[in-house]
This record gives structure tokens, C-alpha cells and sequence, in this order.
């Protein structure tokens, strides 16, 4: 078996760069969440409010996907090592139990539904989207963007790359 390779510093800025770009899309999509909420608490309800709130819960789920993508990456989880080795799993595992892969690689993006062999309908997203949420969006924003959450995870890991291999901000910013 072949070793492999010892990542370079270029992995170390490009995993950086990953992570952080992951943490920011996870504080945009859970404040625009946020805030969709609150507006419909206070009975400030868009039109198409519905599906602005499909898209954000969407991008959150594929940007779980990049984090478990991001941190199954040999080079990446070489150059990590032991930290946060346990909230890392803990991530993952969470990411594979509600199936969020599946939802991602199987059904977005797809024009063709299936079998059915055909679009598919918003309704079905939305009963996808509802699965994988246990019907508690909420709650799955609270897990994606909170204390242990993996936009957390990022910023941690961002902030630990960084320091560990010397990454100045503009090393990753408008890359």
C-alpha cells in the first residue's frame, strides 16, 4: 500500500479558505433564517416566503455536506490530526444518520425524479426536506449553527489552520 502523501501548506491555505468560506455560509443561511422566522412570528408573511426558506434549508444542507466532504479529505484530516477529533465525528455521524448525502447527491440538482422519469415537484423536495429535518427545521438550524454545530466546527478549524501553519487573512479572502 502506498503512503500517502504529507499535505503540503498549500492544503493547509486551501483547507483554511474551505472552512472558512463553510462557516460564513453557515452565519448567512441561519441568520437568513432567523430572520425569515421572525418576520412570519410577527404575521410579515412574503408571498413566496415558502420558498426562500426551501433555498436557505437547501444551501444548509449542502454546505453540511461540504463540511463532511472537507473533513473526509485525506490531505485535510491529515493535516488536522487530533484536533477536535471527537466533535469531527460527531459531526459526521449526525450528517450520515439524517441522511443529508442522500438528500444532496440524489435528489438536488436532479432534473429527472426517480423512476417517475420526470421533474421534480416542490412538494417532494419539500417531504425530502421534511425527512431529513425530522419536520423541525428549526431544530436543525439550531444543530447547524450552534455551540457544537459544524458552523462552529469550522470556525475552529479555520482559526486552528491558521494559526498552526502561519495563514494571514489575505492568504484566503478573494481567493
Amino acid at each position: 500500500m502506498k503512503e500517502r502523501p504529507k499535505p503540503t501548506r498549500e492544503d493547509a491555505v486551501n483547507a483554511t479558505d474551505i472552512a472558512n468560506d463553510l462557516h460564513n455560509d453557515f452565519v448567512s443561511s441561519g441568520a437568513m433564517w432567523r430572520s425569515l422566522m421572525k418576520a412570519r412570528e410577527a404575521g410579515i408573511v412574503q408571498f413566496d416566503q415558502h420558498r426562500v426558506e426551501r433555498v436557505v434549508m437547501l444551501h444548509m444542507v449542502v454546505a453540511c455536506c461540504k463540511v463532511d466532504d472537507l473533513l473526509a479529505h485525506p490531505p485535510y484530516a491529515m493535516l488536522l490530526g487530533d484536533f477536535e477529533r471527537d466533535w469531527r465525528r460527531d459531526v459526521r455521524r449526525h450528517i450520515a444518520a439524517v441522511q443529508l448525502r442522500d438528500l444532496r447527491n440524489g435528489y438536488m440538482g436532479h432534473i429527472h425524479y426517480g423512476d417517475l422519469n420526470r421533474p421534480m415537484y416542490a412538494s417532494e423536495l419539500d417531504a425530502l426536506l421534511k425527512k431529513v429535518t425530522g419536520g423541525k427545521m428549526d431544530t436543525f438550524v439550531d444543530w447547524a449553527c450552534g455551540d457544537q454545530s459544524p458552523m462552529m466546527l469550522m470556525l475552529a478549524i479555520r482559526n486552528f489552520l491558521a494559526e498552526k501553519h502561519t495563514i494571514k487573512s489575505g492568504e484566503i479572502v478573494n481567493r
